[in-house]
């Protein structure tokens, strides 16, 4: 199994076993934030570029200087 099929799985895991009808799609994303941000910081920077709305370069690069300040 790949580290993202992982990711994949302990997400769906949480959805099933949390007895929700539903989950919001924002938690779904943040948590595909949060690990991504470990395993692939370039995935992560790509999918955070979609999912954040990052409007510009420079938010790009604000969330490119936060990832590598916490390396």
């Amino acid at each position: 199994m790949t580290e993202l099929e992982g990711i994949v799985e302990q997400i769906e895991e949480y959805v099933y076993s949390s007895g929700q009808a539903e989950i919001p799609s924002k938690v779904i994303g943040n948590m595909v934030l949060d690990r991504l941000q470990e395993i692939d910081p370039v995935a992560y920077i790509r999918f955070a570029t979609v999912y954040l709305e990052l409007p510009d370069l420079d938010a790009v690069q604000a969330v490119i200087e936060n990832l590598v300040g916490r390396s």
